[in-house]
């Protein structure tokens, strides 16, 4: 797995690449927080992001955890 994160890597010419998590909400939480990272490191950490801060009503805390205020949406007519 580590030389597959180190090809991956070298291909794709980013510092480093992680195979963990997989998927599912551990995938998305670790997504966000490597976008909050970068945004933050470009010296542009705000806290209203698109796509962060409006998020399905189901699942708001990958971006709440992630330090984003976050703006439920209705995801059908029955929410």
């Amino acid at each position: 797995m580590y030389e597959l994160e180190r090809y991956l890597a070298e291909i794709s010419g980013l510092d480093r690449v992680s195979l963990q998590p997989a998927a599912g909400a551990q995938g998305e939480l670790t997504g966000m927080m490597m976008i909050r990272a970068y945004h933050t490191a470009q010296g542009n950490p705000r806290r209203n992001r698109p796509g962060a801060r409006f998020c399905p009503r189901t699942n708001p805390s990958s971006s709440a955890l992630s330090g984003y205020q976050v703006q439920a949406l209705p995801s059908s007519d029955r929410d």
